[in-house]
């Protein structure tokens, strides 16, 4: 079911039993999975794949590039940083990913140098992703009280 003014961008595949809001916009080459609902007024980017039965209330943005498992659930916009290089985004709690790698913020927190040169960031884009990581473990804190979900 598409609501009113939906807008599809280039190449878009929807799932089984998708429901799309009022004023959907959906980016070039979104995947969205079997069961997935939108609320009125989202925006997702360019490349961004959603996995079974998500469920995204009103107004939720979503960036180029951003994937969201299966059964995830975000009633206002998930955390969402454009770095230098790639995005930073807020997985689930306790979890947040950095263009496509998916970790625990603990992880991230203690190993971000060495991730960081593996995949070619220079010294001063790891310090501004080291920046961005501690905001995102302090906001995962404020938000969710350091609750974690292993398995997501």
């Amino acid at each position: 079911r598409l609501g009113n003014d939906v807008m599809l961008g280039d190449y878009v595949r929807l799932g089984d039993y998708v429901r799309l809001g009022d004023d959907v916009m959906l980016g070039d080459y979104v995947m969205l999975g079997d069961g997935v609902r939108l609320g009125d007024d989202v925006r997702l980017g360019d490349y961004v794949m959603l996995g079974d039965y998500v469920m995204l209330g009103d107004g939720v943005r979503l960036g180029d590039g951003v994937m969201l498992g299966g059964k995830t659930e975000w009633l206002a916009s998930p955390l969402q940083i454009q770095g230098s290089k790639h995005i930073v985004y807020h997985y689930a709690p306790g979890k947040c990913g950095v263009d496509c790698q998916i970790l625990a913020i603990a992880d991230w927190l203690k190993n971000y140098e060495a991730i960081g040169k593996r995949h070619g960031y220079t010294d001063a884009q790891i310090e501004e992703y080291a920046r961005y990581l501690q905001w995102m473990h302090e906001e995962d804190v404020r938000r969710f009280g350091g609750l974690t979900r292993e398995g997501i």
